[in-house]
């Protein structure tokens, strides 16, 4: 996974040598981070934004800020801006850890997800992880298009036949056997 030291790095004209010693690793230690070839642990991450005087979001190489492409209101149904994956940005909020460019973000609206969102809260997801097979995601809370073109934020379960799923809520009925457009895991929620 990539990673904001070598920007850092070469931002403020450092060496390898120089950046190695403001964070005080070896230089091959330092490279290695720089590549992705060694995990950047929670310690690293605090070594490198004392040594650039960064963030630590900057040194993941997170985006400062996503894109807010929606709502969750009342049902739990997600009202997207234009109503499709690729929305345009109305807002922006801010960057969970980890995110990139496909991460987007709803704001939950209203009491209807309550216990497990409150009102204002954020949900991330990327839209990116759209592709592949709904199937993979039974038993996680995912954002899903259905078919006839409706957003949620639900769990996902097996519906009765193949190609069909139930989708739960929290405090709500279940919604049975509906076909999904596409399915994308619940990625970070920002509490308020």
């Amino acid at each position: 996974m990539g990673n904001g030291l070598k920007q850092l790095r070469q931002a403020r004209g450092w060496t390898h040598e120089q950046a190695a010693e403001a964070m005080g690793v070896s230089r091959g230690q330092l490279i290695k981070l720089e590549r992705g070839e060694r995990r950047l642990t929670a310690d690293y991450i605090r070594l490198a934004a004392d040594a650039f005087g960064a963030s630590e979001l900057e040194v993941l190489g997170t985006p400062r800020t996503v894109r807010l492409v929606g709502k969750v209101g009342a049902g739990a149904e997600v009202h997207l801006f234009d109503g499709d994956m690729s929305s345009e940005r109305i807002d922006e909020v801010e960057a969970p850890p980890g995110a990139d460019e496909a991460t987007v973000a709803v704001i939950v609206e209203g009491d209807s997800m309550f216990p497990r969102y409150l009102e204002r809260e954020t949900i991330y997801y990327r839209r990116a992880d759209a592709a592949g097979d709904p199937a993979g995601l039974i038993g996680r809370e995912v954002v899903v298009r259905l078919a006839d073109g409706r957003t949620f934020v639900k769990v996902l379960r097996r519906g009765s036949s193949p190609g069909y799923f139930t989708l739960d809520s929290y405090n709500a009925p279940p919604m049975e056997d509906v076909v999904v457009e596409w399915v994308v895991p619940v990625k970070w929620v920002k509490r308020d």
